[in-house]
């Protein structure tokens, strides 16, 4: 499964013309952790070098 956060974000966007910030990150987390659980492999993409989503995302390795 390929996850590509500013494709998450963008249809959030496109459904609530809100402002989102966290909520993109935090969907593919979940979503990733499920796939993990099912015994699939993850691409994520997420185009941030910032150390915090980073360790959100070794998280997600956990979550399994």
């Amino acid at each position: 499964m390929y996850l590509r956060i500013d494709t998450i974000k963008q249809a959030l966007r496109a459904f609530h013309a809100n402002n989102i910030t966290g909520e993109g990150p935090h969907l593919a987390y979940s979503m990733a952790a499920d796939n993990l659980r099912l015994g699939r492999n993850i691409i994520a993409d997420p185009c941030n070098p910032i150390q915090l989503t980073r360790n959100a995302w070794q998280q997600v390795l956990d979550w399994e």
